[in-house]
């Protein structure tokens, strides 16, 4: 008897003009008809029906007439074709022709409905979807079946070319199948069909650039698609080769599997990767299994890549070495670690990765809500160190001059002290000399200019105004001395650095994000609270509707002509049918009033008529209640029951890491804040000190008062 397999999957692609379908009617090799039934999907090269004649078969019809050479390789897969590769893959069972003795248009193939592409089980959104139940040892036990299909096609001799994940199914009990069989390279009759496609992510690196149509590969080239593969199912997605590149340029994955620029383990530096941040890392599985991965992504000899027994023992291996984490019973791990990583990653990302196994927690402890929240208001707020906190960032620091400022300072002091007596001394000469007060006020003026301008030479930050009051613009300053030029610098970086700090402290160190998930916490308990309210209220929904439903069947079954409603003019029937109210369940306010020639004690009779008849229904529940709809209400509440029961129980682990994370980042950028601060504050400091400005009026007011004294003194003598 045949194995069911998985049904193909359809693929979107651009819109394509398929062949005729006569009847829906071909033939197998042996002329018996085969009916095709609902289409279930389209593909790159064709479309795949139902088979009417039997249930547990599909047809593939091809889009474009076929080459002799690609007809003769569904007969030779027909051909060879055997219980074991019926169990494992979508392997063709007959072709399929228009008309007996007919060109090749397709052939049969096994179905396994209820089937997913394994790429579902990479993101958490499509994997808590699709396969609720997946934990990650769900994953390893899909890889190793993975590498089963894979062992079984080699075993044959035989070579698949296109592995990736969009040509592997599962089923939700990690049975898997392999597709596109029909682009398998195989050999027979001294005859080798090749494989003409490949994505570049599958592709090795030896094989990357050239043109796969026209190769002939071998095991070792599918021995990497695997590798990538069973790699993307246990790290959650993350292909192998996607990290973050240090050279300075873009590092397209294609290029990274050429270079074999492997972004995990710890030598990953010296190939200028890094590990993508939230991914698990190489250290979460066993050092065997990690021997494998880097045997298959770096060595240099194709041969030397791991085979799919190899993987086959080493998945089995991890399975057996689970243990499961004691705070979430759906996490899983390798029981050589202290910690659940999947934890550890969730509190992170903030994403939810694997759900609570059904039926609650390890113990099988009942859900209480009470004593779950009282843990939760129990876990306090992150301590906050005083110094650190956003309101105590502007307090001023007392810091005193650097030692080089203070001799600017006070060498400027002294040359001032020196211009004042120097700016009394010419002013009483002057004055004592002048004979006149105008010839003296003619000389003071440009004395006055050469004080002010070696008083220029005494500041060492200058500003700028000619320039800019020219141009409109602020007035600028410019550092004229070395030690000012250092001292502005320092300043300017201080001032980031500080920026930046409180960046990262509002960011990781701050308690808002502890406090965010108390309310979301406080959210998802108000909700839950709720469900029953809820659920009643959903269930009414789709009753209410399913009442409307069948009230309108009823109603429609009451012609308007037919009906005994003498106060209806025959015209007004006709309009009514013209306008598509025919039946009593057509009439409605608004219908009636948008119909012209309608008039109105005609449109109240027709209303009333349609009460009258709405009172004789009567409403059967039962339909209702094994509707899909109503079952769907079910089950959404209850997985919306189940999924609230998860992260509330896991609310006060999430607290705690999040508080510990906090109060960890408050330890590290604590004495950077304050030393950051402190450079700011001494910058500052510095810099007032040596832009401080030279004053003028004080050598205008000598100068004046001591021409005046020597004046004075001229002619009193």
């Amino acid at each position: 008897m045949r194995q069911p397999l998985l049904q193909e999957q359809p693929r979107v692609i651009a819109a394509v003009e398929l062949p005729a379908v006569q009847e829906g009617v071909f033939y197998a090799s042996d002329g018996k008809p085969i009916s095709l039934g609902a289409r279930i999907g389209t593909g790159g090269e064709g479309t795949v029906y139902d088979v009417a004649e039997d249930r547990e078969l599909v047809a593939k019809i091809y889009h474009q007439p076929l080459s002799d050479e690609k007809s003769a390789k569904l007969l030779t897969l027909a051909q060879l074709g055997n219980e074991r590769l019926f169990k494992l893959t979508a392997w063709p069972v007959d072709v399929l022709r228009p008309q007996p003795g007919g060109p090749v248009v397709g052939f049969l193939m096994n179905k396994v409905a209820q089937a997913e592409e394994v790429h579902a089980l990479h993101s958490p959104k499509s994997r808590l979807q699709k396969f609720p139940e997946a934990s990650w040892a769900f994953l390893v036990h899909v890889a190793a079946n993975i590498a089963r299909a894979v062992a079984v096609v080699h075993e044959h001799g035989w070579v698949i070319g296109d592995i990736n994940p969009k040509n592997i199914l599962v089923t939700k009990k990690a049975t898997v199948s392999l597709l596109d069989c029909d682009s398998f390279q195989i050999t027979a009759q001294d005859k080798t069909y090749l494989c003409e496609g490949g994505f570049p992510e599958y592709t090795p690196p030896e094989l990357q650039g050239l043109p796969l149509r026209e190769l002939v590969r071998t095991p070792e080239h599918d021995r990497f698609g695997l590798a990538v593969v069973i790699f993307q199912l246990l790290f959650l997605g993350r292909h192998p080769f996607s990290g973050r590149f240090w050279g300075g340029s873009e590092m397209p994955l294609e290029r990274a599997i050429k270079e074999r620029r492997w972004a995990y383990g710890a030598d990953a530096a010296a190939r200028q990767m890094q590990t993508p941040p939230g991914a698990l890392p190489l250290e979460a599985i066993p050092t065997a299994l990690a021997e494998l991965f880097r045997r298959a992504f770096m060595t240099d000899a194709p041969v030397e890549r791991p085979t799919p027994r190899e993987w086959i023992a080493s998945l089995e291996a991890l399975a057996q070495s689970l243990q499961r984490c004691s705070l979430h019973s759906g996490h899983q791990f390798y029981d050589e670690l202290s910690d659940c990583p999947w934890c550890e990653i969730e509190t992170r990302a903030r994403v939810r990765l694997f759900n609570f196994l059904l039926g609650g927690n390890v113990d099988n402890k009942p859900f209480q809500l009470d004593e779950l929240w009282r843990e939760i208001e129990a876990i306090a707020l992150p301590s906050t160190v005083t110094i650190s906190k956003p309101e105590h960032w502007g307090a001023p620091l007392a810091v005193s001059r650097s030692p080089e400022v203070e001799v600017l300072v006070r060498k400027r002091r002294k040359l001032f002290a020196f211009s004042l007596l120097f700016a009394g001394l010419a002013g009483w000469f002057v004055g004592w000399q002048a004979s006149g007060l105008g010839f003296g006020v003619l000389v003071l003026v440009p004395m006055l200019g050469a004080i002010h301008a070696a008083l220029r030479n005494i500041d060492v930050v200058n500003p700028v105004t000619a320039q800019s009051v020219l141009q409109l613009q602020p007035v600028s300053t410019v550092s004229t001395h070395p030690v000012a030029k250092r001292i502005e610098e320092q300043k300017a970086s201080a001032e980031a650095d500080l920026a930046q700090l409180k960046t990262h402290w509002a960011k990781e160190a701050s308690a808002e994000r502890f406090l965010d998930k108390v309310v979301e916490l406080r959210d998802k308990k108000f909700t839950y609270e709720r469900l029953a309210q809820t659920r009643e209220q959903k269930l009414g929904q789709t009753i209410t509707a399913g009442w409307w439903q069948q009230c309108g069947q009823f109603l429609s079954q009451f012609e308007i002509r037919d009906a005994y409603l003498p106060d209806i003019e025959t015209k007004v029937r006709e309009r009514l049918f013209s306008a598509g109210v025919s039946t009593a369940n057509d009439i409605t306010q608004e219908r009636l009033r948008k119909i012209p020639g309608v008039p109105q004690p005609q449109a109240t009779t027709l209303l009333l008529w349609r009460e009258q008849l709405q009172q004789q229904f009567a409403f059967d529940p039962r339909p209702v209640f094994t509707s899909p709809a109503y079952q769907n209400v079910e089950k959404e509440m209850d997985a919306l029951h189940r999924r609230l029961e998860y992260e509330l129980s896991s609310g006060p682990h999430y607290l705690r890491r999040i508080k510990e994370e906090i109060e960890n980042a408050q330890r590290t950028l604590e004495p950077q804040l304050a030393s950051a601060r402190l450079a700011l504050a001494q910058a500052d400091h510095d810099w007032k000190a040596i832009s401080k400005r030279t004053r003028l009026w004080p050598l205008i007011i000598v100068l004046i008062l001591a021409f005046f004294f020597g004046a004075t003194t001229t002619l009193l003598n």
